[in-house]
């Protein structure tokens, strides 16, 4: 949650409670709360990433119905998504007045002065937008690399400001539904997307069982449009996140009949324990999974 206390000496006294409260939507939003008292060339002004879910909040004194206009420089229409230049937001019957808008996916990398007016009162707020966000996690990471066996999977979750996730490798035939990345601006056509729901995500690859033992890449693409009007991925301009995969063979490790334990002397001296390792994880699987093969 972010909000904003506004210079409050230059309004009447009609306008002399109204506050401006900006919050931010995200799945583990970042508190900060700071006196917005400042002059038009301070940095110090909040953040904003594209794509992101924001809401305009305020308390005022005047007489409910009042309305109260919008505006920003540069214009409204390229910070915020389906909206003009000028917007309006009404004093509602407890004083207060808010509304919802989404951060355009192209909006320009820059600093937006939002200002709320009534009649010839006003005051503003500095807003400066950034590209999009995208944190990952997924499991079985070691020393940055993600070992899996053929035929695994690998779950990847995270949280983003984007609708859809674009997901790529650096080689085909490797990982189920995954195509490989191409150089410069591609189609999306044929490659994996995965939706964000609520700037959530949560999937999983899964390695083909033909496929060669080897270090690979995964791409996540977080693409800075709406791939639904403007269906590509440009690396230039888009953010990602790269996992390096190892694929591996299983793992099959003999205990020969004269390491077998005492409480095993009940078995022929003929047969032959074998344990099945997990290469993902490096643990034995449990008794149940253990295989007796008789050696004959």
């Amino acid at each position: 949650m972010k909000f904003f206390s506004l210079n409050s000496t230059r309004l009447t006294v009609l306008l002399s409670a109204i506050v401006l409260i900006i919050y931010l939507f995200a799945q583990c939003p970042v508190s900060l709360s700071y006196s917005f008292d400042q002059d038009l060339n301070s940095k110090n002004c909040i953040t904003w990433a594209r794509g992101e879910k924001v809401k305009i909040r305020g308390i005022s004194s005047l007489e409910p119905g009042t309305k109260l206009t919008l505006t920003s420089d540069p214009p409204l229409s390229t910070l915020f998504e389906d909206v003009n230049d000028v917007e309006y937001l009404y004093v509602g019957a407890d004083g207060v007045f808010e509304r919802e808008f989404v951060v355009r996916s192209d909006a320009p990398e820059t600093v937006y002065k939002l200002k709320i007016s009534y009649n010839e009162l006003s005051d503003y707020a500095l807003v400066k937008v950034i590209g999009q966000k995208l944190s990952c996690q997924a499991k079985s990471i070691d020393n940055g690399v993600i070992e899996v066996v053929r035929g695994g999977k690998i779950r990847i979750s995270g949280t983003t400001t984007v609708d859809y996730i674009v997901v790529c490798a650096s080689a085909n035939d490797v990982f189920e539904g995954v195509k490989k990345v191409k150089e410069g601006k591609f189609s999306i056509n044929g490659h994996k997307i995965v939706t964000v729901v609520d700037g959530c995500f949560n999937f999983t690859i899964k390695v083909k069982e033909s496929a060669d033992p080897g270090y690979y890449n995964l791409f996540l693409f977080a693409p800075s449009r709406d791939i639904t009007r403007c269906p590509f991925v440009d690396p230039m301009e888009d953010i990602v996140k790269i996992y390096t995969i190892h694929v591996k063979n299983p793992k099959i490790i003999p205990i020969w009949a004269a390491n077998i334990s005492d409480n095993n002397s009940s078995k022929s001296s003929n047969q032959v324990e074998f344990k099945i390792f997990n290469t993902e994880s490096n643990c034995s699987v449990s008794n149940t999974a253990k295989r007796l093969v008789l050696w004959i």
